[in-house]
């Protein structure tokens, strides 16, 4: 099992090269994964979200992240594909059994 800073299939093999940590860091640095402040009223915005699309939470996070920075989505979820369309949002998406062989 991988150390708890590993990070999906990604990074199985090489978390114990450098340490889990640099390189879940480096993964994040190659994707241009960026962090973001959470506002104030985020749980209040991310509830409201979370009744208007019925997706779990995370998914709810996902949508919230790219309104905030009107940012595309990329996910494998075909559900958060269509709440990210229906919301007017981007979307980076591949479709349904083409990522099975990647899993």
């Amino acid at each position: 099992m991988p150390s708890p800073g590993c990070m999906a299939k990604y990074t199985w093999t090489s978390c114990g090269k450098t340490g889990p940590l640099e390189r879940a860091l480096a993964v994040l640095d190659e994707l241009r994964v960026i962090t973001q402040e959470v506002p104030k009223d985020a749980s209040i915005r991310l509830a409201l979200l979370r009744t208007e699309t019925n997706l779990k939470l995370p998914a709810c996070c996902v949508l919230f992240a790219a309104e905030q920075r009107h940012a595309a989505v990329a996910t494998f979820d075909q559900r958060l594909v269509s709440a990210a369309g229906e919301r007017g949002l981007a979307v980076a998406s591949v479709p349904a059994g083409e990522n099975d062989s990647q899993l």
